[in-house]
């Protein structure tokens, strides 16, 4: 323990500190319910996978801390977020190409990402969820579940 102390501290000495955002509290609340929601959801309807778009990547290690028996797939904003995700069990990350604004575009995008990648099946059942901060301009919110039999039905 104490050989492993002095590699630390001579370790943190180059370290460059870096000011991590916090969560506003009202959204730590939000991302909260609609996690716990999701878990339940995906558990109840038997869904094979689940697709999040977080901008920072919280809503993903939030809901990855319910030990879901499927794989969540998060998008996020930045490729610092999506190597930081990649750390988090059970989590597949890749980062958005393009800002969008329109959730259902953003639903459209991952699922067509998805599907080319080999994530998920055209005979899947998927639990989609977004989380946006209080500006919503920069990131849709979204809570759905989809049978992708009917969705690729209409």
């Amino acid at each position: 323990v104490q050989t492993m102390a002095r590699i630390a501290e001579e370790n943190e000495q180059y370290l460059i500190p870096e000011i991590i955002d916090s969560i506003q509290l009202e959204d730590r609340f939000v991302t909260d319910a609609m996690t716990n929601a999701a878990f339940e959801l995906a558990l109840s309807s038997g869904a094979d996978k689940v697709i999040v778009m977080s901008q920072t990547g919280t809503t993903a290690r939030m809901i990855s801390r319910y030990n879901l028996p499927t794989e969540i797939i998060a998008f996020v904003s930045d490729d610092l977020y999506k190597r930081q995700l990649q750390l988090t069990k059970n989590v597949i990350a890749h980062k958005f190409m393009k800002k969008y604004t329109d959730r259902t575009k953003a639903i459209e995008y991952m699922i067509d990402f998805s599907l080319k990648n080999k994530y998920i099946k055209r005979t899947d059942k998927i639990v989609i969820l977004g989380n946006a901060s209080k500006d919503y301009s920069k990131f849709p919110n979204a809570f759905e579940f989809i049978d992708l039999k009917e969705y690729f039905k209409n």
